[in-house]
């Protein structure tokens, strides 16, 4: 069984290489809705994604920083962070699930 480092490591780089991808589409296309496409990791990134209703009381922040394109970075650093810990700590359980069972120990 993989380690969950690496587990999470890796589940991280996956996450983040389709956010550089998506990203790249959205800079590259020509069509005014390809945008849009940033809605498929609102739901893959879900806790995250609230990170969007944060808009209201941080208004300044994009007073601050207008420019910044704010989806990428929600759903870059975040959301890469995020499964890099859910991956992580999943695989750490069920590798001490299983170490429970070989060793006989009750559940």
């Amino acid at each position: 069984m993989m380690k969950p480092l690496r587990a999470g490591l890796i589940a991280g780089a996956v996450h983040l290489a389709a956010v550089i991808l998506t990203e790249l589409y959205v800079v590259s296309s020509t069509d005014g809705q390809a945008i849009l496409v940033w809605v498929r990791f609102t739901l893959v990134d879900l806790p995250i994604s609230f990170l969007y209703l944060a808009d209201v009381p941080l208004g300044w922040l994009h007073q601050a920083a207008p420019d910044l394109f704010w989806p990428a970075w929600i759903h870059g650093v975040a959301g890469t962070a995020w499964w890099a810990l859910v991956v992580g700590l999943a695989s750490a359980i069920i590798q001490r699930l299983k170490g429970r069972e070989k060793d006989g120990a009750p559940q």
